[in-house]
């Protein structure tokens, strides 16, 4: 079984591989997101033969299999987990990965001097308004940041 120190030595060791290549550093990102939240990430990250270089070659694999020049973020967030072998890698990606991908970058482009932005409904109680097809039509009113 993979250790916390295992996962962490092998994301280092790639971050210093990747230097400052923005492809790299993206899937980079999104497996330290998943390798942070998913206790199954470090089984398969630490895996032998398994390296940021050859991750991001089979994610532009991927993309010309699918004929896209500029995949989504989506895409490449599914493309990372199956090259890890993840079974479902866009039900993974769709249950979390994407969003913990989503909240790294948000983090590491946050501001300096900037603290975490937490939103509240102010404490008020209030049934939101819905458009006939149940879609919500004051999704941010009354929200403070």
């Amino acid at each position: 079984m993979a250790t916390r120190e295992d996962i962490e030595k092998k994301i280092d060791d790639w971050a210093k591989w990747a230097g400052n290549r923005k492809a790299h550093q993206q899937a980079l990102t999104i497996i330290k997101a998943w390798a942070e939240h998913d206790d199954e990430a470090g089984e398969l990250i630490t895996a032998d033969g398994k390296s940021l270089g050859e991750c991001w070659n089979a994610v532009e694999d991927y993309a010309r299999e699918a004929g896209s020049s500029s995949p989504g973020d989506e895409d490449v967030v599914e493309w990372v987990l199956e090259y890890f072998g993840v079974k479902d890698a866009k039900g993974k990606a769709e249950g979390g990965v994407i969003y913990w991908y989503y909240m790294a970058m948000a983090e590491k482009y946050r501001p300096y001097g900037v603290d975490v932005i937490k939103v509240t409904t102010g404490g008020k109680e209030k049934k939101a308004k819905k458009a006939d097809d149940g879609a919500n039509l004051d999704l941010f009113q009354g929200l403070t940041f």
